[in-house]
């Protein structure tokens, strides 16, 4: 999944970009990260689909189950497209941010490790070239995320400032041309077009 601070990034220029999508600016920021935030992230990822495939490359491509959700939440509010904008954020970064090479070089456990120094690393680069920080999320939400961030670090082996840029998974500059590529995305022709496919499907029953 991408970092806290990459959704909060992709969420603040997908405002920029649609100015007025939006109505509780705040309601969205917290709808962008709080899937993240859970337990039990199959439950909030895939919607009680669960996979223990040990193949990487299909394990993240299928892992997100943006056509359930919107088929079945209500995304009429701030909340709710906030959060589908998250899952949208991990699927397209799980097809477009690692290559079929790598997913099939990796098990698991080495993945998460992989991952995890890379997020780091390029954490405080996102921060400052966006200028976003966990604190444009509700004092709940804010609360929540730093106590997992908290819990993430206390697991990592190596300090940020010891990760090598060249041991990073992608660049800087592919981090940023996915979140310009992300958050141009027209959130609502692609939540119409999920609804009017599961409508269809439903008919054909």
């Amino acid at each position: 999944m991408a970092s806290f601070l990459t959704h909060l990034a992709v969420a603040k220029e997908y405002l920029r970009k649609n100015p007025d999508a939006v109505k509780d600016v705040q309601a969205f920021y917290d709808g962008s990260v709080i899937s993240d935030l859970a337990s039990d992230k199959d439950l909030t990822h895939s919607f009680f689909h669960r996979t223990e495939e040990s193949n990487m490359l299909v394990r993240l491509r299928e892992k997100i189950n943006l056509d359930k959700f919107a088929s079945h939440d209500p995304i009429g509010n701030d909340l709710g497209l906030g959060i589908f904008l998250h899952l949208l954020t991990d699927k397209v970064y799980y097809e477009k941010m690692f290559t079929d090479e790598y997913l099939l070089s990796v098990d698991l456990k080495q993945f998460q490790k992989e991952h995890g120094q890379t997020m780091s690393t390029h954490e405080s680069f996102i921060g400052e070239h966006f200028d976003v920080s966990f604190d444009m999320t509700s004092p709940q939400v804010n609360e929540q995320i730093v106590a997992n961030i908290g819990d993430r670090q206390a697991s990592t082996a190596l300090k940020p400032q010891e990760r090598p840029m060249e041991n990073t998974i992608f660049s800087q500059e592919e981090l940023l041309r996915f979140i310009d590529e992300v958050s141009s995305m027209d959130l609502q022709a692609i939540i119409s077009q999920i609804k009017n496919n599961s409508q269809e499907h439903e008919m054909s029953q």
